[in-house]
């Protein structure tokens, strides 16, 4: 259904559970715009949540916005079964 960059994505979300955008663009090797870009056209689909959360970083007492990446399964399944359904209605 996606390019490599969002099987990639979804891989590194199912091994890990639930990530911030800054680890998954540093595993990924790609800009945290680039990350973003990504997992709001997973999210279009319903195949991602988005968790934002207000954080202290430790060095400078500042205070962040930080978004956490997850896939919520059972809406996961029932998208990815619905794909499947649509792709064999179109062979048929």
């Amino acid at each position: 259904f996606y390019e490599d960059k969002y099987s990639v994505f979804l891989g590194f979300l199912l091994r890990d559970r639930i990530l911030p955008d800054d680890i998954l663009a540093d595993r990924m090797h790609f800009l945290i715009k680039d990350v973003n870009r990504i997992a709001l056209r997973l999210r279009q689909d319903h195949l991602l949540r988005i968790y934002t959360r207000s954080e202290v970083r430790p060095y400078d007492g500042k205070t962040i916005n930080r978004t956490y990446y997850y896939i919520e399964y059972d809406m996961f399944v029932d998208v990815t079964r619905w794909k499947l359904h649509r792709m064999r209605l179109v062979l048929e």
